[in-house]
């Protein structure tokens, strides 16, 4: 186990007190329950293959005394050169995981009604996440956030059977740069839950000192 110092995860918990900057401007996304349960997948070959591959995992941070335990966060993995085919964007990372599917329960003896996600990585200072503000999650139940709650809905052009473009809107898929995770490779990075929120109105905040696994 290594321990994480307060230097290391502080910008998450700051991040927390601040909805608006964890949205814009660390690259966080606000969702409601009806986005999480309305997941499209696109169906082309490569990206197929890319479904098909393994699932890897993402190290977690947590406190002790967590009422949302994070059971696995999930990423698909491709080559930097892969990503750089698949995305039109360079990188210089030999490895480029996803964004993540993450599995968590409720430990707690109340209704969690909202909670903040963040992946981090303490050497670039980088942070991506999600901000969960409706929800209803029971004590002992268990809920998946999937991949494309991490990615804001934009306006995207696709094009249809007659060779149209069209616009629509919705998350960008697998062949966009945003749903990868391009600032660190998967050994750097960990996932967290920064701030669980209660049906009762109380808040618990990650604390210092949380033990990475």
């Amino acid at each position: 186990m290594h321990i994480l110092t307060y230097r290391k995860i502080a910008i998450a918990i700051v991040a927390v007190a601040v909805f608006g900057v964890l949205t814009f401007g660390l690259g966080f996304t606000t969702t409601g329950q009806e986005f999480l349960h309305s997941i499209s997948r696109p169906a082309d070959d490569q990206a197929q293959q890319i479904e098909n591959a393994p699932d890897q995992l993402l190290r977690v941070l947590e406190n002790s005394d967590t009422p949302l335990h994070i059971l696995d966060a999930k990423v698909k993995e491709i080559s930097g050169a892969d990503f750089a085919k698949l995305t039109g964007k360079k990188t210089n990372l030999s490895m480029v995981s996803s964004v993540p599917e993450v599995r968590l329960i409720n430990g707690s003896g109340k209704t969690i009604t909202g909670f903040v996600l963040v992946i981090r990585d303490p050497e670039t200072k980088t942070s991506r996440g999600l901000v969960q503000s409706k929800t209803s999650i029971t004590s002992g139940e268990t809920y998946v956030a999937p991949r494309q709650a991490f990615i804001r809905p934009e306006w995207i052009s696709t094009v249809d059977k007659n060779g149209q473009i069209k616009p629509r809107f919705g998350s960008p898929e697998i062949n966009s740069e945003k749903f990868w995770l391009s600032f660190a490779g998967r050994s750097n990075l960990f996932v967290t839950v920064a701030q669980v929120n209660f049906q009762d109105g109380s808040t618990w905040t990650l604390k210092e000192g949380g033990e990475i696994r």
